[in-house]
């Protein structure tokens, strides 16, 4: 277990460059449109980008150069059929951090669906992804990923009401700028990306 940990973590140090790029851009992006960034919030986001491409590393989303336009993957549509416990807590620490971070930085999430949901078809997105590589898409990921995004999000709930003039200053809302409506899409989209091409990067 130790050492698959610092395995992950050792890939996350070697693909901070991408989460560094994705803050950069969006810094750029700020400034070409004129508008003023909240810094704290560029500074949440590229902590979420970090945890995006942990998540893409742990789930083991293959570089571009090792990606099979075939299906490769087992498949399991039967729920809880897992025996191991520690893979079930690991998936739901996993999409912890999702959970928490999208109400954290975008107003819209503070509606529970509207999280819940993202989480939900971002998990089934790597599921889905995992079809054409040589990694299982499992159902219980899913289950377990989704029910992560939920404590996530009450976890933010509670600490919102703790500290709530801090948390309001990662926050941006989407009806000041129009562009923020979007950039969760845009980090997921740009993470993902950044991931396939890494080693054309040489990341």
């Amino acid at each position: 277990m130790n050492q698959a940990l610092f395995y992950h973590l050792s890939e996350l140090l070697r693909f901070i460059p991408i989460c560094l790029i994705c803050g950069v851009i969006l810094y750029l992006v700020y400034r070409i449109a004129g508008l003023k960034g909240r810094g704290l919030h560029i500074l949440g986001i590229t902590i979420f980008c970090c945890i995006l491409e942990l998540i893409f590393c742990i789930t083991g989303l293959p570089d571009v150069t090792s990606f099979h336009f075939q299906l490769r993957g087992n498949i399991n549509l039967t729920p809880f059929a897992m025996s191991d416990l520690y893979q079930y807590v690991t998936n739901i620490i996993l999409f912890l951090p999702v959970g928490f971070f999208l109400p954290l930085l975008w107003q819209q999430f503070i509606r529970p669906l509207h999280t819940v949901g993202t989480g939900f078809l971002l998990s089934l997105g790597i599921e889905l992804i995992q079809l054409f590589t040589y990694r299982a898409t499992d159902i219980d990921d899913l289950l377990m990923n989704t029910l992560g995004t939920v404590a996530g999000y009450l976890l933010f709930r509670i600490l919102s009401r703790i500290f709530t003039a801090l948390m309001k200053r990662f926050q941006i809302s989407w009806t000041l700028y129009r562009f923020a409506g979007f950039e969760y899409l845009f980090c997921i989209i740009i993470t993902l990306i950044l991931h396939f091409l890494a080693v054309l990067l040489q990341f």
